[in-house]
This record gives structure tokens, C-alpha cells and sequence, in this order.
């Protein structure tokens, strides 16, 4: 019986193991910043010295260790998803990705955490609202001063939703300087009606109500008193 003899690792191997190493690294060291952060009162258990007593009182043990993990940490680490940073972020992207039945790119892309609430881009709204094939939409009128769309249920017409211009200036939206409600208000008008239509129309689609991201940011630029 022929003798095997060790062979070199190959550079893919080497590679990984680097890969593997700063996964590892930077995951624990994030862990020890969010446990450091959490312990803020003076009466609060002592602080852990190092990781592993940090994993023992806290239960953080959270560093990457299947090739599904690894993999969305290496998603999360490419920065090509803003709202994608984090393995957590990803872990959390892609199983509402699977449960709305839509791809991880798009979820990577389409869905935001803004102020602690999950928005869908007015683009994925409506792209799962079509697919449905239950529901449909049709924009019947997009201005700079109002954008107005009819929802359908099987082919048959549920009702109307709208926004317009005058309501986002009363309510403090409109910057007369800068930003989208000036540069763009017709999609900012169509993004408003999408998402209250949707709310209104057909939440079973998203597993309860939707907002888009305008609509949470608006409400906090206003709230933080900035406009």
C-alpha cells in the first residue's frame, strides 16, 4: 500500500483559514463592545475582562461557525448593502427574505431599519404587491402635486390611494432649499400613496402594516426638529 505524504495547503485553503481568523476576530470583538456597552450601571454585574468570560456571563457567544454564517459575513463584510453590516443584520435579512419569498439581494437592498422599524423601498412594495397575483395597483395620476393609485383584488377594483403635495407641506415635509420633496416630488408622492395603498389594501402581503423608509424619516426629521 502506497505511502500518503502531507501536502502543502493550497492558496484557496490558506485563504479561508485568513478569511476564517478575521471573521472570528472581528465578530468577538464587536460582541465585547455591545456587552461592554450594555453593562452602564454602577450596580450592574462587573464587567467581563475578556471574551471568554464575556461568552460565560453574557451568553454572546455569538462568533460564526457553519458555512451559512460564514458566508453572510462575508456578505455583510463586501459593504455592496448599506443595511447589511453586521452578520446579525444579514441573519435577520435573509430569513425575511425566505418567509416573503423573495431573493437576498432584494431584501438586502429593499428593506431598512430606520428608528428601530422596518421599512420596504416604495420598489419592493410594489414589485411584492404584483407578484401576489392576488393584488394589483395601477398609478392613474403622478404630478408634482399629487399621485393617485387604484388597488385591485383578483381584477376587481378595492379603492384609491393618494398623496399630494399640499399634505407633506402642512405637515413640515417640504424643505424649500434641498432634498427629495423638492428635486423629486412626484416620486415622493407615488412612494407615499404606495405604501398607504398597500397598508390600507393588502397587509397580508408583507405579514402585517408596511411603511417606506420617507415615511419614517419624515416623521423623524420633524420629531428631532430638524426640517
Amino acid at each position: 500500500m502506497p505511502r500518503l505524504t502531507p501536502r502543502e495547503p493550497t492558496e484557496a485553503l490558506q485563504r479561508d483559514a485568513v478569511i476564517d481568523a478575521e471573521m472570528r476576530e472581528d465578530v468577538a470583538s464587536t460582541s465585547l463592545a455591545v456587552i461592554e456597552s450594555t453593562a452602564v450601571e454602577e450596580s450592574g454585574p462587573a464587567l467581563p475582562t475578556n471574551l471568554e468570560q464575556a461568552l460565560y456571563q453574557w451568553g454572546a457567544y455569538q462568533i460564526p461557525i457553519s458555512l451559512e454564517e460564514r458566508r453572510l459575513w462575508l456578505v455583510a463584510q463586501s459593504g455592496l448593502y448599506r443595511n447589511c453590516r453586521t452578520l446579525g443584520q444579514a441573519q435577520a435579512l435573509s430569513d425575511l427574505a425566505r418567509a416573503l419569498g423573495i431573493s437576498e439581494h432584494e431584501a438586502f437592498l429593499g428593506i431598512h431599519n430606520i428608528q428601530g422599524q422596518l421599512c420596504f423601498s416604495a420598489h419592493l412594495i410594489g414589485a411584492l404587491v404584483q407578484r401576489s397575483k392576488r393584488f394589483s395597483y395601477r398609478v392613474v395620476e403622478m404630478s408634482p402635486d399629487l399621485c393617485r393609485i387604484k388597488w385591485f383584488e383578483n381584477g376587481e377594483e378595492m379603492g384609491e390611494s393618494f398623496f399630494d403635495i399640499e399634505t407633506a407641506r402642512r405637515n413640515g415635509w417640504v424643505n424649500p432649499k434641498r432634498g427629495p420633496w423638492l428635486t423629486a416630488p412626484d416620486e415622493m408622492l407615488r412612494n407615499r400613496s404606495l405604501a398607504k395603498g398597500a397598508r390600507t389594501y393588502c397587509p397580508s402581503v408583507f405579514g402585517g402594516a408596511v411603511y417606506s423608509p420617507e415615511e419614517i424619516e419624515d416623521v423623524t426629521h420633524i420629531e428631532g426638529g430638524t426640517r
